[in-house]
């Protein structure tokens, strides 16, 4: 299988990444103008807080949650990020010496069995 552009899914060639850019930004113009004409000339707008009425909030508000995505994003990235080789390195245990060095006989562990009753 080649890895032509030419047989790339028609969103992911190259020469469509500008004719893609222009019509997102075309549709948000739209929207804008839309929201202008019909909720200055036709329907009043009724938000819970006053700034809710104002022509294009709800977009500005939406592009503004999502800068703050990708910042924070790029920020909890520093803190997860793993090496590039965290999965191919080999399994080493940890081997903890809980005796510090100590060689105990755990035999006086079992001499008071049934509620302390010693037996010989």
């Amino acid at each position: 299988m080649s890895h032509n552009d030419s047989d790339a899914w028609w969103i992911a060639r190259s020469e469509n990444a500008n004719k893609i850019w222009y019509a997102l930004v075309l549709v948000c113009i739209g929207l804008v103008a839309f929201d202008f004409i019909y909720h200055s000339f036709y329907h009043e707008k009724h938000g819970y807080f006053v700034f809710e009425t104002a022509v294009a909030f709800h977009a500005a508000y939406g592009f503004g949650a999502f800068v703050f995505v990708v910042l924070v994003g790029k920020e909890l990235r520093k803190v997860l990020m793993r090496s590039e080789d965290y999965y191919d390195k080999p399994y080493v245990p940890v081997v903890h010496d809980d005796h510090h060095g100590h060689d105990h006989d755990h035999d006086h562990d079992h001499e008071h069995s049934e509620g302390g009753v010693e037996h010989a």
